[in-house]
């Protein structure tokens, strides 16, 4: 069986370093855009990834003070790799006017968002709801630029249960079976070099 996973940045950077953690299956590097991410910090990363045909996954903020997402643009455009968004439940409920040029970023084909079953479901109403129509409008424009995620599991969370609420809110997002297939499988299996 195949494993892939994606890591923060680790502490040895030497080529052989990261082959190593390349035939571990590691296809990419993941960032929080805070207040403590310098963005040059991600664009530093990804040229040393590019060889290797990595990704950057990118969590948005999920506070108002967080840097905004326009205040990266420049240097994300730059990455010379794939870019995945994740954290957007928390970024949408903070940040809505960022969510245009996030679906803007998408529509350009270099940048990916990854939904979260737990997050969606566990979104309040107003941010489920500006949630389901960004999903809807990246669903129009790009489906092929979407990929799933279970969510984080929460401490002392059943893990069965997480992960029927993860399908149950997959089932209710995803509209039909050739979505549901591109966004579980095809995709992936881009992004991820399955």
């Amino acid at each position: 069986m195949a494993v892939r996973a994606v890591i923060e940045p680790p502490s040895r950077t030497d080529r052989a370093a990261l082959q190593q953690l390349n035939d571990q299956g590691v296809r990419g590097l993941r960032f929080r855009l805070d207040a403590g991410c310098d963005p040059h910090a991600i664009l530093s990363w990804a040229e040393r990834i590019v060889t290797l045909g990595w990704h950057v996954e990118v969590e948005l903020p999920d506070v108002a003070d967080a840097p905004r997402l326009r205040d990266a643009e420049w240097v994300l455009l730059q990455v010379p790799v794939p870019t995945c968004f994740s954290g957007l439940a928390g970024f949408v409920a903070a940040r809505q006017a960022d969510s245009a040029l996030l679906l803007e970023f998408v529509q350009m084909g270099r940048f990916w968002l990854k939904l979260s079953g737990s997050e969606i479901a566990g979104a309040k109403p107003p941010t489920r709801e500006a949630l389901r129509r960004l999903v809807d409008a990246a669903m129009a424009v790009r489906q092929d630029r979407l990929v799933w995620g279970s969510g984080p599991t929460l401490p002392r969370e059943d893990l069965q249960k997480h992960m029927e609420t993860a399908i149950a809110t997959l089932r209710q997002s995803l509209p039909d079976a050739a979505s549901s297939n591109r966004v579980l499988w095809s995709n992936p299996a881009a992004l991820y070099q399955f």
